[in-house]
């Protein structure tokens, strides 16, 4: 009934949320997003498609590691990463990026993983204030969103030309990038 199926989808999107939320970006997984929602693992992949629900279960296995105990080295690793991986999967830029084919559930499950990739990079400079690495006024969720759109607008702006990004601009893209957000958050 359409009742049921919206309310999987419901269970689904809350569930997500709070695997986010719990675990961060990092640690979230499908299994534990289906098993909070009291469903099978395969209606994820049902109601929000195998591509969406791989692709979310890759960028959660992918999110980058603690690189060092510094906090300069975890932003320069987290950019470098989340660049990568969205270089190499276009349908994932094509996702968080707004897609206007998305259903609504689809496009909250969007919402709910850009806000965990958010939050990965707030971490990371919350982290860094509180050892004295990065200066006390940097407001920490606005940083997250810059590094976000300038890896996004980036990878975007390779998509309009005919070859897409250059092997040796992963390298140069994702340092410039964090550079640019070191600049603004060191002292």
């Amino acid at each position: 009934s359409v009742k049921s199926v919206r309310a999987s989808r419901e269970a689904i999107l809350g569930a997500a949320r709070a695997e986010f939320d719990a675990r961060g970006f990092a640690g979230a997984r499908v299994q534990a997003i289906a098993d909070q929602a009291g469903i099978n693992k395969q209606l994820i992949f049902y109601y929000h498609g195998s591509k969406l629900a791989a692709s979310l279960a890759e960028l959660s296995a992918a999110a980058p590691a603690d690189v060092g105990p510094q906090a300069t080295k975890r932003i320069r690793g987290h950019v470098a990463d989340l660049y990568v991986m969205l270089a190499d999967r276009p349908h994932l830029l094509r996702l968080l990026t707004g897609d206007a084919g998305l259903d609504p559930a689809t496009a909250a499950l969007a919402d709910t993983t850009f806000a965990a990739i958010a939050g990965g990079f707030s971490e990371i400079v919350a982290d860094g204030q509180r050892l004295g690495y990065f200066r006390d006024d940097s407001d920490a969720g606005a940083t997250a969103r810059h590094a976000i759109s300038l890896i996004l607008g980036h990878l975007l702006l390779d998509q309009t030309t005919p070859k897409g990004p250059a092997e040796s601009r992963r390298a140069q893209v994702p340092e410039g990038i964090a550079r640019l957000l070191l600049k603004s958050l060191e002292w």
